[in-house]
């Protein structure tokens, strides 16, 4: 319980750090299934969190799935909550850009694929890049 007071838990997170405090496979699982029946645990809202801590550091949705990929999440529930034509992903590639760059425009070839690269590092699709790059952001 003081765990989740302090942020959400995926399932299987939550799992792997009780079997390494030593308890029982049985008793992690039936504690993990009161828990989700009592409403404390929710793999729903641990996406939900962990997207919007990305999206205010910066990040883009293919880094955001890669990680939640990582720690386990149900694939379906990954891909409905990250969804790629969500405007908001533009939006959060905008304010990436201009934190790093400004509003300057790049000045060759070279630097705009500098750029490029930095977004794509973010894990931003090459779409939302091109949007960024051309100013729609």
């Amino acid at each position: 319980m003081q765990w989740l007071a302090r942020r959400e838990y995926g399932r299987r997170e939550l799992t792997n750090r009780l079997l390494a405090k030593d308890y029982g496979t049985d008793e992690v699982e039936t504690c993990l299934d009161a828990l989700e029946a009592a409403g404390y645990l929710s793999d729903q809202r641990f996406v939900e969190a962990m997207i919007n801590s990305r999206q205010a550091r910066g990040y883009g949705p293919m880094r955001v799935r890669d990680e939640l990929r990582q720690r386990g999440l149900d694939r379906q529930l990954i891909d409905l909550a990250v969804d790629l034509a969500d405007p908001t992903w533009i939006e959060v590639a905008g304010r990436a850009y201009r934190k790093r760059f400004g509003e300057l425009v790049p000045a060759d070839t070279k630097e705009r694929f500098r750029r490029m690269r930095f977004l794509y590092g973010r894990g931003f699709t090459s779409e939302q890049i091109d949007q960024v790059l051309a100013g729609d952001a």
